[in-house]
Parts: C-alpha cells; sequence; structure tokens
C-alpha cells in the first residue's frame, strides 16, 4: 500500500476500549507518521485518548454515511454532515467504498459546492483542526 495517511478502526471496535493495544498501535502510527480515523462503534473507544498520550493526529466521525446502501438515506446523512459542518466548520463523515456510496458523493458534490462546501481529506482536515485550536 502507499499514498495513506492513516488507519480507521474498522472492525476494530473491542479494540478501541482496551488502553495497552491502543497505545501500541497509536506509538506505531507514530513511528510511521500515520493519523487515526475513528469509527467511535463502541462508546468506550479509547481512541482519542490514547493518540493525544502517544502524539497521534486523530479524527472522530460525526456520520455513518451508507449504514443503509441507497441513495435517499446516504442524501440525508450527507445532509446530516452538511449541518454538523455548518455549526462546527467541519464534519467527518466515513463509508464504504460500495458503488451507490461513490456515485451519490459524487452526485452531492456539486450541490455541496455551489453552498460553498468542500469535501476534504483526512490529512486536511487534521490541518483545519489544528488552525482552529490555534485560533483559540
Amino acid at each position: 500500500f502507499g499514498n495513506f495517511v492513516g488507519v480507521n478502526n474498522h472492525m476494530g471496535s473491542r479494540l478501541t476500549e482496551i488502553p495497552a493495544p491502543m497505545v501500541r498501535v497509536m506509538t506505531a502510527l507514530k513511528e510511521r507518521n500515520l493519523l487515526f480515523l475513528d469509527s467511535l462503534t463502541s462508546p468506550n473507544s479509547l481512541g482519542e485518548r490514547a493518540a493525544r498520550a502517544v502524539g497521534v493526529s486523530y479524527l472522530g466521525r460525526d456520520i455513518f454515511l451508507d449504514n443503509v446502501r441507497e441513495k435517499g438515506a446516504i442524501l440525508v446523512q450527507l445532509q446530516k454532515a452538511l449541518g454538523i459542518a455548518e455549526r462546527r466548520g467541519l464534519a467527518v463523515a466515513i463509508g464504504h467504498p460500495y458503488s451507490v456510496t461513490l456515485e451519490t458523493i459524487e452526485a452531492w458534490r456539486s450541490d455541496a459546492e455551489s453552498l460553498g462546501v468542500e469535501i476534504i481529506g483526512a490529512q486536511e482536515a487534521i490541518e483545519f483542526q489544528a488552525a482552529e485550536n490555534q485560533a483559540r
């Protein structure tokens, strides 16, 4: 693999609840200069705490786009993400590479951009958060 900026705990919810393994994961990410995107599929995730303790860049999911694999349902989730972004300046939405998800995002993108919304990647989201934190 190449050209990726971090990892996500897809199918790793239980692990995110256990301190020692999470610190080991974060240490490995730190060594590779990678970020951690937490799906937050466990309410007891230690992802953010472990990332901060080790000095790893962290993003937490706000919205799942495609729990329901239908265009209409994905559009509803995208609108929820838009609402979060309008309030906070940033929303983290995650989904699977299903055809319907990718096609819906692509079709929605031009509508979003006409509203002044920019779809960015995880690294840009980390940089945005850092800039917001410095401004405070």
